[in-house]
């Protein structure tokens, strides 16, 4: 019996095992991870891209006998998140990433990838006005802010460039940037801070009430205590109700004011 069961098991374990292999390679892709402060962003390009051994971020396709196609691909990281929905981007949002590009012919737009809109561009141009050039940009939403993909080649190996362009988009992993309420709503946060403050300060006079009570019951060290831990004044309020219902109001009153508080910052 238990021998005839060893050979599902060893099955099970192998599947699992080819799982896991799998899951960290694909197919005709190689990775590239980045160090602080974008740890968790990994990229992966088909094989024929190589990283640039003097500028950071930047990886060309070398031409091979079967492929004589060269791109390459620049990534920039910005630290602001991009708003949402995102502007339509303009050619200086461009010149900001690649200052080297003359006479430009740009066109933006905002698509979707994995569910969000993102700002996206085609441009035409020249690199330092000698080698001209089709491209195509992405500000995808992700951490340290933003990451920037900039993906150029030449005119006639344009098709390469847009076959490439759905690989990487597809297979860039990394933690998206979320735009936290201070930043999309300052006013709204700002509100949010200062109820949540009156609804502290209304409980805490809801509980100076009812130690008032329990100090001319019971002395001042269970006071001290009450104020350590405010589940004494309160279970003591509502054994003694009738003296202590106004605390209990007041408490209660600004439990509620904080509740709406956290109601507004979602």
């Amino acid at each position: 019996m238990i021998k005839g069961m060893r050979l599902p098991f060893l099955l099970a374990v192998s599947a699992a095992l080819l799982g896991q292999s799998a899951s960290g390679s694909r197919n005709g892709l190689q990775s590239y991870d980045f160090p602080a402060p974008t740890r968790d962003l990994k990229i992966w390009l088909p094989d024929a891209y190589e990283a640039d051994k003097f500028i950071s971020r930047k990886f060309t396709r070398k031409p091979s006998v079967s492929s004589p196609d060269v791109v390459t691909l620049r990534l920039d990281f910005q630290p602001r998140k991009q708003p949402e929905p995102p502007p339509v981007p303009l050619e200086p949002d461009l010149m900001k990433v690649d200052p080297l590009l003359v006479d430009l012919k740009f066109t933006g737009a905002v698509a979707r990838w994995r569910g969000r809109p993102v700002a996206t561009a085609r441009y035409e141009g020249f690199v330092q006005g000698k080698v001209g050039v089709y491209g195509r940009m992405a500000w995808l939403p992700l951490e340290p802010g933003t990451v920037v993909v900039n993906l150029y080649a030449e005119p006639a190996w344009a098709s390469t460039m847009n076959q490439d362009w759905d690989v990487i988009l597809a297979n860039i992993e990394g933690q998206l940037s979320e735009l936290t309420l201070r930043e999309r709503a300052p006013n709204r946060w700002l509100a949010a801070k200062i109820v949540s403050v009156l609804g502290c300060l209304v409980a805490l006079a809801g509980l100076i009430m009812i130690l008032a009570r329990m100090s001319e019951a019971m002395g001042g060290a269970v006071v001290s205590l009450g104020l350590v831990l405010p589940v004494i004044p309160i279970g003591y309020g509502f054994l003694h109700l009738q003296k202590c219902w106004r605390g209990l109001l007041v408490f209660f009153s600004g439990a509620g004011v904080f509740g709406v508080s956290l109601l507004m910052e979602r």
